[in-house]
């Protein structure tokens, strides 16, 4: 039997997909390494690279939040997490945005967010942990991903 030639494909030539290449150009945004990034996540490196080659289609509810919060995806991107690449409907539709409550009223508080959307309060600024930049609710005195003691934001 003859041994079978394989060609390493050059770097314009890998079909990344929607997904894979959000992933990778957010990744590049922030400058960080697929290893870097795999460690943030709680995941390996070739499972970084497998998602970047859209070897890896469906991501699961954990995976995108680690991904959501490390990269700091723009919308367009979230959605592309959120949305079907492969997966069933009810797989894809159990990842939601984190959010917290506003203090005032209660409603759900998106990422980022300044202000609540149904009351107008002005909410207390979020806070990125200095180790593993996952963010934190305004008022935590430690991460909720790696344990580390965060400071609180300059006012």
């Amino acid at each position: 039997m003859a041994k079978r030639r394989f060609r390493k494909r050059s770097f314009a030539e890998i079909d990344r997909g929607r997904l894979g290449s959000a992933v990778f150009d957010a990744r590049k945004r922030a400058g960080l390494t697929q290893a870097q990034l795999a460690v943030a996540i709680g995941r390996d490196r070739p499972w970084v690279s497998d998602l970047e080659t859209a070897k890896i289609t469906f991501v699961s509810g954990d995976d995108a939040r680690g991904l959501a919060e490390c990269l700091q995806f723009s919308r367009t991107e979230l959605a592309l997490l959120h949305s079907r690449t492969g997966a069933s409907r009810r797989r894809s539709a159990a990842w939601r945005l984190p959010v917290g409550a506003c203090p005032a009223c209660g409603s759900p508080r998106e990422h980022g967010a300044l202000y609540c959307g149904a009351c107008g309060f002005s909410l207390p600024p979020e806070v990125k942990c200095p180790v593993c930049a996952h963010v934190n609710l305004s008022g935590s005195a430690f991460c909720t991903r790696c344990g580390d003691q965060l400071h609180a934001p300059p006012v």
